[in-house]
């Protein structure tokens, strides 16, 4: 019996020890993408040069915020070995009041901008269909790369309007639509990236392009986590999604309102970089939401981890019947429910004088 209670207590201790330190990364790190995204804007501003989307030559702010993102980085990728592995709940509670406005909102912005791209896709083919018999070689298969990732940009946009709303709801396990929706929401991370890569407004190497291209990749990775929620739970790897969600936050909140501010301040001339910084801006509300709901599940026990508390016999605590009772056997039975002695007939226990009745 003290074993047991002591292997309870060791479950109670492991259990504390993740809920501390993801607790402690989650305010740290947050604070940590704050930080760095007052310190993009003051870069952005004072140290960009808007022509040419480079940064001045000599400028010290692009060198303290380039070290302070490492450190950030650093900071958040060490979650993935400091927090015990196994020990962090395979389900979190999602269905709170927080969870349900910043999954609104962001199914609110993918629609936004799914209708947006429509735009923008009408505008890609006018602006070339008067010019398509004079493109060289190169235009024409730029052109048709453009095409490709406005049509899917359109639609993963508005695939993730549905997988949204259903996470808001807290919603979605085992279903097979959802899940496909999900991969559409990280799917349009994808073609941010090559709308922003194809971009020629923007030099290829230029820093601002190169931020918003690492948000988008980040972005992705987090949303083939959270997509794994909707599995059964030996499927879920929550380290890995505890990671990446920190290190989404930073990118998220650096490629939000420090490059909105700065594009309406005219810092920033490329108008595809304020719309992918309201999609940064919804993600990080997003992401700050989902990480409140699992930290606050690390200690419900509805939402235990994946190790067992084991019992003295050295099993995993399955001596139980389908009922859910306990099944008393040998010398732990309790003595009150042995045959006949509770007063009641048990089977072998016939009178003999009622039998030769019979």
């Amino acid at each position: 019996m003290s074993e047991e209670n002591t292997n309870e207590s060791s479950a109670v201790s492991l259990t504390e020890t993740v809920y501390k330190k993801a607790e402690v990364y989650r305010r740290s790190v947050t604070v940590l993408a704050v930080i760095c995204a007052a310190v993009y804007f003051c870069t952005l501003y004072f140290s960009l040069e808007p022509d040419i989307g480079y940064y001045k030559t000599g400028a010290l702010l692009p060198v303290f915020f380039a070290i302070l993102a490492c450190v950030s980085l650093v900071c958040a990728l060490s979650s993935r070995l400091l927090i015990p592995r196994g020990a962090a709940p395979r389900r979190a509670d999602y269905t709170d009041g927080l969870n349900f406005c910043a999954a609104s909102f962001f199914a609110f912005m993918s629609l936004f901008e799914g209708v947006y791209r429509i735009g923008r896709l009408v505008s890609l083919i006018k602006s070339n269909a008067g010019t398509a018999s004079l493109m060289t070689s190169d235009e024409t298969k730029l052109f048709r790369v453009k095409l490709t990732v406005s049509i899917l940009f359109v639609i993963t946009s508005l695939g993730a309007v549905a997988y949204f709303f259903k996470r808001s709801k807290g919603e979605g396990r085992g279903k097979a639509p959802v899940m496909i929706f999900g991969v559409m929401a990280a799917v349009r991370n994808v073609c941010g990236l090559a709308t922003v890569y194809f971009d020629m407004e923007l030099a290829m190497n230029s820093p601002v392009k190169m931020v918003s291209q690492l948000s988008s990749i980040f972005l992705m990775i987090f949303f083939l986590y959270d997509i794994r929620w909707l599995l059964p739970e030996e499927n879920a790897r929550p380290e890995g999604w505890f990671a990446a969600a920190l290190v989404a936050l930073i990118f998220s909140a650096v490629s939000s309102i420090p490059v909105f501010a700065a594009y309406m301040l005219g810092k920033v001339t490329n108008p595809e970089l304020p719309v992918s910084s309201l999609y940064c801006f919804t993600a990080f509300i997003y992401i700050l939401a989902r990480m409140s709901g699992y930290v606050r599940s690390i200690r419900d026990p509805s939402f235990a981890g994946v190790p067992s508390v084991q019992d003295d016999d050295g099993d995993d605590g399955d001596d139980e019947s389908p009922t859910g009772s306990d099944v008393p056997d040998g010398e732990n039975a309790n003595p009150e429910d042995a045959p006949g002695e509770d007063g009641t007939a048990q089977p072998g226990d016939e009178d003999p004088a009622d039998a030769r009745k019979e």
